[in-house]
């Protein structure tokens, strides 16, 4: 019984023997393992996704890939001026595109160029402005002006001067600068963004985007004897404007649709049916991209309040093609001139192409010839034009009137047909107070960097070098 009871024992020893020389090796390879994981994942980079983060649509992966790097290579960039810099340091081929067409049925080009859906009439926030004992206060100071400019206009040397062509625009401009003088002077004693705000004359407004459909080939591989090229369906549009005058506030416009609402993303815009040559447009090679909106970076007043340019030229050659097209020649250039100022305005906040805006950016502008008004209202949603609608399917959108008489004729020294309604809207589009409450107007940039127009100091200390010159000595 004794040597049973040994043999028992010495078994089991032999098992917790082998059971535990088991364990360590298995210890041991459990240890290589994550050794052999360890080495592997310092060996390996991560494996990269197909796409980046976010919608893309159809859009080919290495070019996702690219737009990812130029939007990386933004982001590290902590200032406005160094990431305008960045993206206008290299020319390039580009579609010259056009504020003031001369030909007509071009619209449709216009909106899906710029994405745009046109809305008849003015956004509902208008509605809610009372202007009517104001229209009443102002109408007679407005009335003596214009009787003022037409006895003044006639007599005038300097139109008188010009030439045939040049002197309906100069009428236009004498016109617009007094009327908009005499509403400022008369609605900035109830109004404080008015006196705070900056008026400009003769402003340079001129900004580039890229929009999806219009496609070319790109160079991927420099290699002198045997270059790659990548079809993409995208291509850099440059537009340029010298608007007539601007009033820009320290604070942007309220919006005037929400961003989120469904009609931002479902509106409809027509189709690019033709090659963009077909709509008289053209090609330049080696052209420098440029944005400029009309002042300075750093400029405390940033953002539009209203944009006014005359539209004789419009007119002009609208008499060639009958109303309807004139109408239509009318519409393109208020869209145009309200896109491109704000394409600007968003590149002066930190946003571009590759970055795009995170609040929706609005203007005012109005056409006239001194007479005959048209107003447009914009609401610019995104930059990221160059995504098909599926990786974006965000519209802009533009509000807009027919063109209105504010009077009929000034004949001795009597404003005939005065039209209160024109005046209305006229005295609604300054009266517009500016104001977004808790909106971060410049996400994309560092949140320690201090916005430019709350800079005082623009120009560097200058060094002075003290040179103290030694006594000669005579011996």
């Amino acid at each position: 019984m004794a040597a049973a009871m040994c043999g028992r024992v010495d078994m089991t020893s032999r098992v917790c023997e082998r059971l535990l020389k088991v364990s360590r090796r298995h210890s041991s390879l459990v240890h290589q393992n994550a050794v052999v994981e360890q080495e592997s994942q310092d060996l390996y980079p991560p494996v990269r996704p197909k796409f980046p983060e976010g919608s893309w649509g159809a859009m080919d992966k290495r070019q996702a890939w690219i737009w990812r790097g130029k939007k990386d290579k933004l982001s590290n960039i902590p200032s406005v001026t160094g990431r305008i810099d960045m993206i206008t340091k290299k020319k390039m081929t580009m579609w010259k595109y056009k504020i003031a067409e001369r030909y007509p049925r071009v619209l449709p080009y216009q909106q899906y160029a710029t994405k745009t859906h046109l809305v008849k009439g003015l956004p509902s926030l208008y509605s809610s402005l009372e202007v009517d004992e104001v229209v009443k206060k102002i109408k007679p100071s407005v009335i003596d002006t214009l009787c003022l400019e037409n006895e003044t206009l006639v007599r005038d040397k300097l139109i008188s001067k010009a030439s045939p062509w040049e002197r309906p625009v100069l009428s236009s401009q004498l016109m617009l600068k007094s009327l908009l003088s005499t509403l400022s002077t008369c609605l900035s004693a109830d109004c404080d963004h008015l006196n705070t705000a900056q008026f400009d004359e003769n402003v340079r407004v001129e900004a580039f985007w890229d929009r999806h459909g219009f496609s070319r080939q790109k160079v991927i591989d420099n290699d002198e004897d045997n270059k790659k090229f990548l079809t993409v369906d995208e291509s850099r549009l440059q537009a340029c404007q010298r608007a007539d005058f601007v009033i820009r506030s320290e604070n942007p416009l309220p919006e005037f649709l929400s961003r989120d609402d469904e009609f931002c993303q479902t509106a409809g815009y027509p189709e690019l049916e033709y090659h963009p040559v077909t709509y008289g447009q053209s090609f330049a090679h080696k052209l420098q991209p440029s944005v400029v909106a009309g002042h300075w970076v750093g400029d405390p007043c940033e953002f539009g309040l209203l944009t006014v340019c005359t539209s004789n030229e419009v007119h002009e050659v609208g008499q060639q093609f009958g109303d309807v097209h004139s109408q239509q020649l009318l519409t393109g250039m208020g869209m145009n001139t309200s896109f491109t100022r704000l394409v600007a305005e968003a590149y002066y906040q930190g946003f571009s192409s590759a970055i795009d805006v995170t609040y929706p950016f609005t203007t005012q502008t109005i056409l006239s010839d001194g007479q005959h008004f048209a107003f447009f209202a914009y609401q610019l949603n995104t930059l990221e034009l160059w995504k098909d609608d599926d990786g974006n399917p965000l519209r802009n959108i533009c509000w807009h009137t027919p063109e209105m008489k504010l009077y009929d004729s000034v004949e001795a020294g009597e404003v005939k047909g005065f039209n209160d309604n024109v005046l209305k809207h006229i005295v609604k589009f300054l009266l517009l107070k500016p104001g977004r409450p808790g909106v971060e107007l410049r996400p994309s940039l560092p949140a320690g960097e201090p916005a430019p127009r709350e800079t005082t100091t623009y120009i560097n200390d200058k060094q002075v070098v003290v040179v103290v010159e030694e006594e000669e000595k005579y011996v």
